[in-house]
């Protein structure tokens, strides 16, 4: 409470007052081209829920008396569904534990917690068109089970394997559930190290299955074998789409099955059972390619173009770009599957699963500008644009299909509340967003009028005077790293002169200079939390940012 006091303290005492101070959260531009609608997120750090209009005024919020876990989705009728954070004997990237549906007006309908010794609830809590709800599990697997499986022994620890099971399941009055459906990774592996062991075989044959050897990046929990962030549903085809960080690969699966089909080999719409009908991304994992073929680094919210949208069908997804070889950078890729009239995907011996590069991507440049190394969202729009969610910075855009950015909004919600206008954005991620257009089922009949902005404004402003035609050279501006020990780089600096000011907690200026290049050495000053103004000398605007130096 008292570092929370001394931010907002810092902030309106040391930034000078001007009459339109630089926005760095909320709405930053929006223009015509925008898809009009209502955008959904969780920020990561938080137990509120928005729902924000294109202006950035809230339009509804829900609270839960727990952190994401980490999707939300708004249901038909405006319930909420939101898989929420709890601890227990599982831990990594995505804890959930726990999946809640709240009312429209805030009260909580309906909860069930998915977390034992045995299993834990992660990432999703995914909405289907009858009513039910996907989720994904890590089921735990004892060391002795995983080596009878066939995975090295060397690389198994006493943790045994977390593999990653989904089920579909139908909600029921008195947080009661029924699970109709499951399907597993573990019944549906090969390898080639053990012929006395189970799942023997010949792995480039069998790209409808998965090498229990195959490690690409395990991460920091070596027993997490795949680390599963996202899954998709198509009613049309009746199939699943499963994204795979640690393995940089998406699956499609049969829904059509029985959960008894779905552990094997054979039936289904589809004739295979719970065998891949799809994959793609890095295909040597099943030794059909080489380096040159590995297109996906750690990707997030894999998804279906939606019936109706412009790409309808194709796959859509943002990849974080976090163990690439030559640069770390994000991109947002569309690719066109080999699919059949059947709905099967076309494959051919020894050839990796087509296509050999998506057919559209978005990148910066320069492309180090746009990086999230984990979570992240995408969102393919009616009008064609696409949303894109940077996850790390709660960085929310929309480009056209020229690439170009129509809106553009920052998370201003920390673990410390709301920030001020003006401040830079710190520990603001957002796992992902949806945005939901006008005529959405659950807004019937619903008050959709926004009422104040996240962000604690110094200033008003005018929604519709907000655009991206204002000089882009300085739009996005922000510093890091935010703590640091010794430097601060500034962002965004296109080769322009610029003034900075540095003031302590008394307001007292204790470094100011002239400089053209984007570092500031801060190394004499003592530890302490630190206001920044930087003034562009040609441009008649000011930037302020409060950082703390360790």
């Amino acid at each position: 409470m008292i570092i929370r006091s001394f931010y907002i303290f810092l902030i309106f005492t040391l930034l000078p007052r001007q009459s339109q101070l630089q926005r760095t959260l909320g709405l930053i531009s929006l223009t015509n081209d925008a898809y009009e609608g209502y955008t959904l997120f969780s920020p990561i750090s938080s137990k509120e829920t928005y729902l924000i209009d294109m202006c950035g005024y809230v339009v509804k919020s829900w609270s839960s008396n727990h952190l994401p876990g980490q999707t939300a989705y708004l249901l038909s009728n405006g319930d909420l569904l939101r898989a929420a954070r709890i601890p227990g004997s599982f831990t990594g990237g995505g804890l959930g534990g726990k999946i809640e549906i709240y009312t429209w007006e805030g009260n909580l309908k309906w909860s069930r917690t998915f977390a034992t010794d045995s299993y834990h609830q992660h990432h999703v809590a995914y909405p289907m068109p009858n009513g039910n709800i996907l989720t994904i599990l890590w089921q735990k697997y004892t060391k002795e089970q995983a080596i009878q499986k066939g995975f090295n022994p060397e690389k198994i620890t006493n943790q045994g394997i977390w593999s990653d099971k989904i089920i579909e399941f139908k909600p029921l009055i008195n947080n009661e559930l029924e699970i109709v459906w499951e399907w597993d990774f573990w019944d549906h592996t090969i390898q080639d190290i053990d012929p006395a062991k189970s799942d023997f075989g010949v792995v480039a044959d069998h790209p409808e299955l998965l090498d229990v050897n195959f490690y690409e990046d395990p991460g920091a929990n070596v027993a997490e074998w795949l680390h599963v962030n996202s899954i998709d549903y198509h009613p049309e085809l009746d199939q699943i789409l499963i994204s795979s960080k640690y393995h940089n690969e998406i699956y499609i699966i049969d829904h059509s099955t029985t959960t008894l089909e779905a552990k094997g080999h054979v039936g289904g719409k589809y004739g295979k059972g719970g065998d891949f009908l799809y994959r793609w991304g890095n295909p040597r994992s099943y030794r059909r390619g080489t380096q040159g073929d590995h297109w996906l680094y750690g990707q997030h919210d894999v998804q279906w173009v939606k019936k109706g949208n412009p790409g309808e069908n194709n796959i859509l997804l943002f990849n974080n770009g976090s163990n690439r070889k030559d640069e770390l950078y994000s991109t947002v890729e569309e690719i066109i599957p080999p699919i059949m009239p059947t709905g099967n995907y076309l494959t051919e011996i020894n050839v990796p699963y087509q296509p050999k590069m998506p057919s559209w991507i978005y990148q910066s440049n320069p492309k180090s500008d746009f990086y999230s190394s984990r979570i992240s969202g995408v969102q393919r729009l009616l009008n064609g644009n696409t949303l894109i969610c940077e996850g790390n910075r709660g960085n929310f855009f929309e480009v056209n299909q020229m690439n170009t950015i129509v809106w553009k909004y920052i998370n201003p919600i920390n673990n410390f509340g709301s920030n001020i206008q003006g401040s830079s954005p710190i520990n603001t991620d957002v796992f992902k967003v949806v945005r939901y257009s006008k005529d959405f089922s659950g807004f019937d009949n619903k008050n959709m009028t926004g009422t104040s902005t996240l962000e604690i404004n110094t200033t008003s402003y005018d929604c519709d005077k907000i655009s991206t035609s204002e000089d882009e050279s300085v739009q996005n501006i922000s510093i890091y790293p935010n703590p640091t020990i010794d430097i601060i780089f500034i962002r965004g600096l296109n080769d322009d002169t610029f003034h900075y000011i540095i003031r302590d907690f008394t307001g007292k200026k204790v470094q100011e200079n002239n400089l053209n290049n984007n570092s500031i050495n801060i190394n004499a000053l003592p530890p302490s939390l630190y206001a920044i103004q930087i003034n562009f000398q040609n441009k008649n605007k000011s930037f302020n940012f409060v950082f703390n130096k360790l």
